[in-house]
């Protein structure tokens, strides 16, 4: 049997675990998401709104988070297009 996959960072790296698969999409909290676009919360959810950035999912009462891979891919296609 495999270990559990590390699901959220924070700021210092620490992880925590989950028993979801392998297969399973990395999670990002807010602050990882700000600390990766450097975008504050108001211009995230602006873009969100207006369908220019990836939209969060809820994962409880009160708590979202972002599939890291759609953020990365956001964050790609603009650092090529700054390039």
């Amino acid at each position: 049997m495999h270990e559990p996959r590390p699901i959220f960072r924070d700021a210092s790296g620490a992880s925590s675990t989950s028993t979801l698969g392998a297969g399973s999409p990395r999670l990002l909290k807010e602050a990882q998401v700000r600390d990766l676009t450097t975008l504050s919360r108001i211009t995230r959810w602006r873009m969100i709104r207006s369908g220019t950035f990836p939209k969060p999912i809820k994962i409880s009462t009160g708590r979202i988070a972002w599939r890291e891979s759609e953020v990365l891919t956001w964050l790609a296609s603009k650092t090529e297009t700054a390039a």
